[in-house]
Parts: structure tokens; C-alpha cells; sequence
């Protein structure tokens, strides 16, 4: 369970190294930068949020809906990933990332609204039997 605190930095860091690719076959050193320290902060907060998860009380609802809101973004990763070690141009391909823009606000708020129906539901149904 601590991995799904740290899977969403994960996820991030994992897309800017792409975007860092992309910005090396560009030649763009500015944004070769930019991109390998976001991916750094990224992994620096996975550890942070991993080690540190136990302080306070989570809401796990809202993790889980967050990391199925993410799916989006994984599918995209891999999708690109392949391209990107071949060393190959991911040019066009890279507009899948809409696909992100598009699903994943949508994911996250469908399972938010699932989750906290369970939810509710779930306190209803022991209030009821007592």
C-alpha cells in the first residue's frame, strides 16, 4: 500500500526523462534541464511521500483515485517508451499525451464519485444493522 503514495511522483518523473529525451533529439539544452530537474524533484517527493506516509491519517479513496486517474499517463509512458529506446523521433506520437489531458480528469473524478458511493453506502448499511 505505501507504493501507491509514491507511484504518482513516479509516474511524473518518468515522463519528464521523456520529455528530456525528446528535448535532447531537439537539441534544446534549456529544456534538457528543465525537464531532468523536474524529474529529480519528482523521485525526491516519491521518496519523501513513501517514507513519510505513515503521520497522518490518508485518505485512501482519494490515493486510489488518483493512481486510476493516472492510468491515462501510464498507457501513454508505455506507449512512447518503446520508441524512446529504440532512439527514434517520438514527434507525432507525442500527442498522445492529449489523450492524458482529455481521460484523466475524468478518471479521477469517476472513481472519486465511486469511491466515496461505496462509501457512504458501506456507513449507511452498518448503521442500518445496528
Amino acid at each position: 500500500m505505501r507504493f501507491l503514495y509514491a507511484f504518482p511522483f513516479l509516474l511524473v518523473a518518468w515522463t519528464m526523462l521523456i520529455f528530456a529525451y525528446e528535448s535532447n533529439k531537439d537539441s534544446d539544452m534549456g529544456s534538457i534541464i528543465i525537464y531532468a530537474a523536474l524529474a529529480l524533484l519528482f523521485i525526491y517527493l516519491a521518496i519523501k511521500r513513501y517514507r513519510a506516509h505513515k503521520e497522518k491519517k490518508p485518505d485512501i479513496g482519494n490515493i486510489i483515485a488518483i493512481n486510476i486517474g493516472l492510468l491515462p499517463l501510464l498507457y501513454s509512458n508505455l506507449f512512447l517508451t518503446p520508441i524512446m529506446l529504440q532512439g527514434r523521433d517520438i514527434n507525432e506520437s507525442g500527442m498522445i499525451y492529449v489523450l492524458v489531458l482529455i481521460y484523466s480528469p475524468m478518471m479521477y473524478i469517476g472513481a472519486l464519485v465511486i469511491i466515496k458511493l461505496y462509501e457512504s453506502f458501506r456507513i449507511h448499511y452498518k448503521q442500518k444493522r445496528l
